[in-house]
């Protein structure tokens, strides 16, 4: 086995060994101290669904670690994820409200990404009928991004939610870790509701890992043309063509008008 020193591969040696050894060790102190728990791929209470997670190139992919903070338990709820862009229209966040609302009044658990926009509107809609929301974060739980939305994560802990990372406390985020994380969301729920999207926004991620695990995928209908005419939504009819469905979401979206 090697490892990378300045740009050259490297055999392992004694001291690499020691030095992964103590930085797991300031991990696990600083989580602890934290309130951050540990859900191992072999843990009992890890979830089978989640063994069953797919990124959008179809590679098996299950997280082998995931770091904790709020009820674990929650992890075995029947799940639901919603995504869709940071910067909806006023449709846009009401269906995201709504549908959280009504998936948690079917005894649901509401799935997303904690960002500004839809994922937002999703959490705060299952908190405001009662329920348990799940956020993925993109980086350690120390911290939480974006800033804005620091006293919503609270909010889903104190609330029985659960705030889930695959890396640990002192990671911060990147372009990639962001994009990672989005297949988790897909493979913790039983299906996926893209609210509204571009054709190139982050929840491509989301429903092309759906996709690709071969579960339900949904692309929001929205009636008032104007708003399906917005750049912002022209990803909802491309995953229809890609074999999103439509016809549940839309019927939901009806009782607003």
């Amino acid at each position: 086995l090697t490892i990378k020193e300045e740009g050259e591969s490297v055999p392992i040696g004694k001291t690499h060994i020691e030095q992964a050894f103590a930085y797991a060790q300031k991990v696990i102190e600083r989580s602890q101290a934290e309130g951050i728990q540990f859900l191992l791929y072999g843990d009992e209470a890890y979830p089978e669904i989640l063994r069953r997670t797919t990124n959008e190139r179809g590679d098996l992919t299950p997280p082998v670690l995931l770091y904790a903070k709020g009820d674990l338990s929650v992890v075995k709820d029947p799940c639901i994820a919603i995504a869709g862009t940071r910067h909806p229209s006023p449709e846009g966040m009401a269906a995201a409200k709504r549908l959280a609302e009504d998936f948690v009044k079917e005894g649901l658990t509401v799935v997303s990404g904690l960002a500004l926009g839809c994922d937002t509107a999703a959490h705060e809609g299952a908190l405001a009928a009662k329920g348990k929301t799940v956020a993925f974060l993109a980086h350690g739980l120390h911290m939480v991004t974006p800033t804005e939305n620091i006293g919503l994560a609270k909010r889903i802990v104190e609330n029985g939610g659960l705030l889930l990372s695959e890396y640990p406390v002192g990671m911060s985020f990147s372009k990639y870790s962001f994009i990672s994380r989005d297949r988790l969301q897909a493979g913790l729920s039983r299906a996926t509701v893209v609210v509204q999207t571009n054709m190139n926004g982050g929840s491509m991620h989301v429903a092309n890992a759906t996709l690709m695990s071969q579960k339900p995928l949904y692309s929001v209908y929205f009636q008032d043309e104007r708003t399906r005419a917005l750049e912002i939504s022209q990803g909802n009819d491309y995953l229809v063509k890609k074999g999103a469905k439509v016809g549940v979401v839309r019927l939901r979206l009806k009782a607003d008008s």
